[in-house]
């Protein structure tokens, strides 16, 4: 069992090395192929934190918003480390989800105090 653990976590390396592969334009069969490999290496080694973190990125890429948190949730219970890693992931994943959807969040604007209530509420529903 250990052996094909660290078999699994050198085919990460190999595959995807120490850079994020996301943080580059790739094709949907690349993005595909990468989730697809990390499917096997956790299949292998189910408790390989790396392998469920970047399969979560891939399947952020891959616009699976729902596995894509499974995965980063299941990396964060392995390893409590990587807690803001797997935050900067599920906002990424948030943002990119609403602007698939079309439901972004309004920007919320201070309200200026020389302006009244009323006018603040016309100039911004405009």
């Amino acid at each position: 069992l250990q052996v094909k653990q660290a078999m699994a976590r050198g085919q990460i390396e190999k595959q995807l090395g120490p850079v994020n592969p996301w943080d580059r334009d790739g094709k949907k069969a690349e993005k595909e192929s990468t989730e697809n490999m990390l499917q096997e290496v956790l299949a292998l080694d189910s408790i390989n934190v790396k392998g469920w973190f970047r399969r979560g990125q891939a399947r952020i890429e891959l616009q699976q918003w729902e596995e894509a948190r499974g995965d980063l949730a299941k990396a964060r219970e392995l390893d409590p480390g990587v807690d803001k890693d797997v935050a900067q992931q599920l906002q990424r994943a948030k943002k990119m989800e609403a602007v698939q959807t079309g439901h972004t969040t309004p920007r919320v604007m201070p309200l200026p105090i020389d302006v009244p209530a009323a006018y603040y509420y016309l100039l911004v529903s405009v």
